[in-house]
């Protein structure tokens, strides 16, 4: 009878467990754990799925060295969540290094913006009168460089096309805004400043409330 019952258990609980497994949501090998179509997405590249583009191979973001191979990886499953949320049980990876080469080519106009800026500065005799200040941007100036040389190489190597001139144009004019307008407004204009963080409250109930709470 206790032979009976010990196996009528163990099938009891192997029928729950597969049958939780049978209805967990999935795309690819990520499981998923938002609702449906509650962050719906209007209007897709493509009708019922959602698309990504993405630069590979990319291992442990995606997991895979062709879009038809990857079913998991950090951003892979990122992108599935986004996807199921917004209403689709679809993904498709798509493999191209467009976005990639723009994102090279802005991060090499920031940092020889940022370049020229310390050349500047080392000319300034504020700066120079100043060792231990001098000294740290002498260091920047060395290092600087290193920024955006991986960068432009990677264009190189692949084929990817430099900086054009109205690139250097828009990059100038954020630049400029931020320098001349939205920086002086921060410090110029009558802001109330908060006393606290937004979040330092958060979780941080006392503990009889939290009793309380809980006991309700």
């Amino acid at each position: 009878m206790a032979h009976s019952k010990r196996v009528f258990l163990a099938l009891a609980a192997s029928l729950a467990f597969s049958t939780s497994a049978m209805s967990m949501d999935m795309i690819g090998n990520c499981e998923l754990t938002g609702v449906k179509g509650s962050i719906p997405i209007a209007t897709p590249a493509k009708a019922g799925q959602l698309t990504v583009q993405v630069s590979l191979p990319a291992p442990i973001w995606w997991n895979g060295d062709t879009p038809e191979a990857i079913k998991d990886g950090m951003e892979y499953c990122m992108a599935a969540e986004i996807a199921w949320r917004g209403g689709y049980d679809k993904l498709e990876v798509v493999n191209s290094d467009e976005q990639f080469g723009r994102l090279c080519r802005v991060i090499s106009l920031t940092e020889r913006r940022g370049y020229k800026q310390v050349e500047i500065l080392l000319k300034n005799s504020h700066v120079l009168s100043d060792r231990g200040l001098s000294k740290i941007f002498r260091i920047i100036e060395q290092d600087e460089p290193s920024h955006w040389a991986p960068y432009d190489e990677w264009l190189d190597a692949n084929g990817g096309r430099r900086e054009r001139w109205w690139e250097r144009s828009v990059d100038s004019y954020i630049h400029s805004e931020l320098l001349f307008l939205k920086l002086p407004m921060l410090f110029l204009a009558p802001l109330a400043r908060r006393a606290r963080f937004a979040d330092e409250e958060d979780g941080r109930a006392e503990p009889g409330a939290m009793i309380v709470a809980a006991a309700h």
